[in-house]
């Protein structure tokens, strides 16, 4: 290798890589069943993870208060109950419940959104809309990451954003919420046709 020369790490593992052109292996992989699993999967997991806390003590007070960062020995206490419903403790173990509320909700999640993408192919098809299958799965997504990045953000590091000055917490929200607005309206317009008649044009433009 000529001195001074940098090495690139690319084996060619794959034909569309996503580190070098991440929307062409969007298209393609958009149609993959475990892409669908992925997605919906993921968010239900985010959802569950956070709806745990509550689940484990009843209340939202323990996550937001952060009381759950300063709990120590918590591996000591992996065979206490770890559920807490309708005002009373589950004699469950959190070994079984963790995974069962996660489990769960991941399911659940991949369920629904299986089942919005065929009640948006049957609303297509009664109002003659001729979108196809990949339009309403990617639409469908978009819609999807949108209302799971800002459910995220809403929890994630929240017992020390908390903390903060209520106009710091005021400026983090309305910047999370318009920089989400901004990619879910640039995303939501884009589709295969386009990403490939951009591609094309782009050598003729340079």
């Amino acid at each position: 290798m000529p001195e001074g020369k940098e090495q690139s790490a690319c084996v060619a593992c794959q034909n569309f890589c996503i580190d070098i052109d991440a929307e062409r292996a969007y298209w393609e992989d958009l149609k993959k069943p475990q892409e669908a699993f992925v997605r919906y999967g993921y968010g239900g997991l985010v959802i569950g993870f956070f709806v745990y806390y509550y689940l484990y003590a009843g209340n939202w007070e323990y996550y937001f208060s952060g009381a759950w960062i300063r709990q120590s020995h918590q591996m000591a206490t992996i065979l206490s109950p770890g559920l807490y419903l309708f005002g009373h403790q589950i004699n469950l173990p959190k070994l079984i419940t963790v995974p069962m509320i996660l489990g769960g909700f991941t399911a659940i999640a991949y369920i629904l959104g299986r089942f919005a993408e065929k009640q948006a192919k049957v609303y297509s098809r009664r109002h003659n809309l001729y979108l196809s299958s990949d339009i309403i799965r990617h639409r469908i997504f978009t819609i999807y990451t949108f209302g799971i990045f800002n459910f995220f953000f809403i929890f994630a590091g929240r017992p020390l954003i908390l903390l903060l000055p209520l106009w710091i917490q005021y400026i983090y929200n309305s910047l999370l919420l318009l920089l989400s607005t901004l990619w879910f309206y640039k995303t939501l317009s884009r589709s295969p046709h386009l990403y490939f008649h951009e591609s094309n044009t782009k050598p003729f433009s340079s």
